[in-house]
């Protein structure tokens, strides 16, 4: 069986990460706590995620080579407010040494 990249998403209910046939995991906008980006080095690439985390405490990664991903930057932008100004510049510019980018944190 050959593996598929997940398809992501979002709506006005939330953002989501589909792994195959029912395999959907939704986080509502209102139960986000937290998204921050990392760079991950591969040895050959330098892949980059953005770390969506929920009440819970569980999270939810998306890759840059996930199909639906470039949505997912309107999608946070739309529906979270008081995201970090030019988090997404930042994002494309990162390499393997870069920090992580604190893009948004629920306050309590």
């Amino acid at each position: 069986m050959e593996y598929e990249n997940p398809k992501v998403g979002y709506d006005v209910n939330g953002i989501w990460r589909e792994d195959g046939e029912n395999m959907r995991m939704d986080f509502p906008w209102e139960e986000i706590t937290q998204i921050q980006c990392w760079p991950l080095d591969c040895i050959y690439e330098v892949r980059k995620a953005i770390e969506v985390v929920h009440t819970s405490a569980h999270s939810l990664e998306f890759y840059d080579d996930y199909e639906g991903f470039e949505e997912l930057f309107i999608g946070i932008n739309k529906y979270m407010k008081g995201v970090k100004e030019g988090w997404q510049e930042e994002f494309k510019n990162m390499g393997k040494d870069t920090p992580k980018i604190a893009v948004w944190e629920k306050n309590n």
